[in-house]
């Protein structure tokens, strides 16, 4: 039998408190009907960076910023705009400009660690979030990136920690499911893990990391043909997370199917190597190993 393990969780943009930009920004009613003046601008800037637009939104907040230079919510609301089109490192250089401008701006932190987060910058992801959580303690976006950015860092009960902080001030945050869902695999108690999963999908029941999630705390359980149920579900919802493939691949294993299990794990060694993660892409050479 191949020994069960936890994965540490991989890809996907939290998305951390976009939205939450909304209230931040003094939006006058029926701005797009007013005549364009630098006013004028800044007004559609933040109304298109907290609406549905982004590409629209960064070319409007481009202008704002010609127009008015000195705005740090301009930047703030680009730098959103370039988080929600994966433009990273976009986002973090206008979130850096809107805190030179405003060294207290909540938010632009938040941005910031939201997109060095995907970057693959954790440490700077973990400081820009405690400088967020210092500024508004009582802010459940803020909690969640800096658990999110523990979490991969290997700081799994720091992680679980902010999770349970998140959702004491957030209760239906399904991203904390998960990330506590995560730091409790990786604690080694595979029964919560499966709970906090089952919780996230009843929230959200497109969430292919979820899924993943409770695949991985079923193989830990030896509940292989869940686990194997559970990994599909996940790659219906995204084809190409390596976390399912190397869960159905353990799985299938366990169950007898070592030409599946082969077929799987190969795929997610190919999806880690892509992924430039080295280490679960010598752990996939290794299980490939042992069955062959």
């Amino acid at each position: 039998m191949v020994r069960a393990k936890a994965f540490h969780r991989l890809g996907g943009a939290i998305g951390v408190g976009l939205w939450a930009i909304t209230p931040l920004f003094p939006v006058s009613a029926q701005v797009e009907s007013q005549p364009i003046t630098p006013d004028t601008l800044l007004q559609l800037c933040y109304v298109q960076a907290s609406g549905s637009e982004p590409a629209t939104a960064v070319q409007t907040c481009t202008a704002a910023i010609e127009a008015t230079p000195d705005n740090a919510f301009a930047y703030l609301a680009r730098s959103i705009s370039h988080n929600r089109l994966q433009a990273f490192q976009n986002a973090v250089d206008d979130a850096t400009q809107a805190l030179q401008l405003d060294p207290a701006l909540f938010f632009a932190y938040l941005s910031r660690s939201i997109a060095r987060n995907e970057l693959g910058d954790y440490q700077g992801s973990l400081t820009d979030a405690e400088e967020a959580v210092r500024l508004n303690p009582e802010s459940a976006e803020a909690h969640l990136a800096r658990g999110d950015a523990r979490i991969r860092l290997g700081l799994f009960q720091q992680g679980l920690e902010d999770a349970n902080r998140t959702l004491e001030l957030s209760p239906d945050s399904v991203l904390a499911y998960v990330n506590r869902s995560t730091a409790w695999l990786e604690l080694g108690n595979p029964q919560n893990a499966f709970d906090d999963a089952s919780e996230a999908l009843r929230l959200n029941p497109n969430l292919a990391l979820a899924y993943a999630n409770r695949a991985s705390a079923q193989l830990q359980l030896e509940e292989f043909m869940g686990a194997v149920a559970d990994a599909d579900r996940a790659l219906t919802l995204n084809p190409n997370l390596p976390l399912a493939y190397a869960i159905r691949g353990e799985a299938q294993f366990n169950l007898g199917d070592a030409s599946a299990a082969l077929t799987d794990l190969q795929q997610a060694a190919d999806l880690f190597l892509q992924a430039e993660n080295s280490v679960q892409y010598r752990r996939m050479l290794e299980l490939i190993r042992t069955i062959n």
